[in-house]
């Protein structure tokens, strides 16, 4: 019994010393003007003018992922874009972020804007929102 317990101890050990620091989305991320939370079961983002929420998202084998985030803030007087689109990337630790905001939120109309922005992030790095 006490072999088995110390065995398994050691296993424990050696599979730590090789997983190393997470290499999925979870953590949290920061860059310029941009702030990515993702330690919940959600991930919470934080922008300059902005707050949004998004469920968790999953990382394909490529290390890509994308999804949707509901605005749940804004900074600005009058309507904004509700829904924003997900996409990045992890490589080397480094996370590249693109946002699409649609306006009006139903969108597909004429006079439909779809505004994008980039970020890029690296994780445990605080958010620069100065300027």
């Amino acid at each position: 019994m006490k072999t088995a317990v110390i065995a398994t101890a050691l296993l424990l050990c050696v599979m730590g010393c090789f997983l190393g620091p997470g290499t999925g989305l979870d953590g949290q991320w920061g860059g310029r003007g941009v702030s990515f939370d993702a330690r919940g079961s959600d991930v919470r983002l934080d922008f300059l003018c902005s707050r949004a929420v998004a469920p968790h998202l999953s990382m394909n084998g490529s290390g890509r992922f994308d999804g949707t985030a509901k605005v749940t803030e804004q900074s600005w007087a009058g309507p904004g874009p509700s829904i924003l689109r997900l996409s990045g990337e992890i490589e080397n630790g480094i996370m590249t972020l693109s946002v699409a905001s649609v306006w009006p939120p139903q969108g597909a109309q004429r006079d439909t804007m779809i505004g994008f922005q980039s970020y890029t992030l690296l994780r445990g790095a605080a958010p620069d929102f100065h300027g």
